[in-house]
């Protein structure tokens, strides 16, 4: 876009004549008061005569309520400080008529084309389509693409687009030719030719207006600066106390696993202790329903048997009364160990030789018979009184009885 105070770089654009070479008149009006024609403008004083335009136009300090001869003065004033390029003030005006009307007219194309709204064509294809029925409409090839080109963004040119786009909308059979006539074009219009109606740079009202708001904004940034602060120790705050009720929740899930643990241990053991108080009923039941069946057989009656069976039970009543004397037998030596005659040392001669010593020569012998008929019986009664804590480390482990 072109800023104000600043030359229009003459290579903007691709020009549709070579730099310096005369362009043809379009409209056939002399500007000499004779009636003859002046020298054709060139590219490079077309380019020249749009920027001074829009420098004068644009700037703030002189262009607002300019009339129309003293705003022609200050762009002659300016295109003549230029001594490549001598032209009248008139011939200025009436080559800006010229320029601003034909460009008015492309602009039309352009707009008629753009409406179409061909996805397949690219900005390019639109221009030179705008070009195609230009010269359709015009009967003569656009020649001032370079000057379009510098003022296609500036506000005056945006605003007539938008509303030739609206117009565009209305029956095809209307012509571009329609379309810019109906647009007051009149080169003695102040308000056009001065450029009230572009848009301006900054004056010093709307310059104290700004910095005005920059301060202002200046004195926002401290208070959206502390808020943010704010928002930023709630957040870590917040973060905080999650921490701490997430740690919480862990420690209350831990402790209540812990009493769930417990409990279930607590179960074990009382089922653990009512399996053993159910093996110990068991175990007296067995015990009453042997001896039950040893009194039985005990009791049987050898004269309705035959031989082997005679046989069978004389083997089971020697069994019985050898299992008898041996439990009898065991209850006295456990006895002994007890009230201290046998030493806790158990070792098989010093047994011996306890018993013995009390005139036990029976029990002793009964000792040896137990420790050959049922040594298991023996270690497991033995195994007893070392879990009552009678039995020691033996001086002799080989030979005691219960090592």
């Amino acid at each position: 876009m072109f800023t104000p105070h600043s030359e229009v770089n003459v290579h903007q654009s691709a020009p549709q004549v070579e730099m310096g070479q005369s362009i043809p008149p379009i409209a056939k009006k002399s500007t000499t008061k004779r009636g003859q024609r002046g020298i054709n403008f060139t590219v490079d004083e077309d380019i020249k005569l749009v920027s001074v335009w829009l420098n004068v136009s644009l700037d703030a300090m002189t262009s607002t309520d300019q009339k129309h001869t003293k705003f022609w003065d200050r762009i002659w004033s300016t295109f003549y400080n230029d001594k490549k390029f001598n032209r009248t003030k008139d011939s200025l005006s009436s080559r800006w008529s010229t320029i601003q009307r034909e460009t008015n007219k492309f602009c039309g194309c352009l707009a008629q084309i753009e409406n179409r709204n061909e996805s397949s064509k690219t900005e390019y294809d639109n221009i030179e389509d705008a070009k195609a029925m230009y010269q359709s409409n015009s009967k003569n090839a656009f020649q001032l693409e370079q000057c379009w080109r510098i003022l296609r963004n500036e506000a005056k040119w945006l605003i007539l687009r938008d509303n030739l786009k609206v117009r565009a909308r209305q029956p095809a059979t209307q012509s571009c030719h329609t379309f810019t006539n109906s647009i007051n074009l009149d080169e003695d219009n102040d308000e056009m030719n001065s450029g009230k109606t572009l848009e301006r740079s900054i004056g010093k009202k709307a310059k104290n207006e700004k910095l005005k708001k920059r301060k202002n904004c200046e004195d926002v940034v401290p208070i959206l600066s502390s808020q943010l602060d704010e928002i930023k120790e709630e957040k870590r705050r917040m973060h905080e106390e999650k921490r701490k009720s997430m740690r919480i929740a862990l420690e209350e899930r831990r402790e209540l696993m812990r009493i769930a643990s417990e409990e279930r241990r607590e179960l074990i053991h009382i089922k653990e202790e009512k399996n053993e108080e159910l093996i110990c009923i068991k175990e007296e039941k067995n015990e009453v329903e042997k001896r039950k069946m040893e009194d039985e057989i005990m009791m049987k009656d050898k004269r309705t048997m035959d031989p082997e069976q005679k046989e069978y039970i004389r083997l089971r009543h020697l069994e019985i009364l050898e299992r008898l004397r041996f439990e009898e037998a065991f209850a006295e030596f456990e006895d002994m160990i007890w009230r201290g005659i046998i030493p806790q040392h158990l070792t098989f001669k010093r047994m011996n030789d306890a018993l013995k010593k009390e005139g036990m020569i029976e029990m002793a012998h009964n000792l040896r018979g137990m420790m050959s008929s049922f040594p298991h019986l023996v270690k497991l009664h033995i195994a007893e009184i070392e879990m009552q804590g009678q039995h020691l480390l033996c001086e002799k482990p080989k030979e005691c009885l219960i090592c």
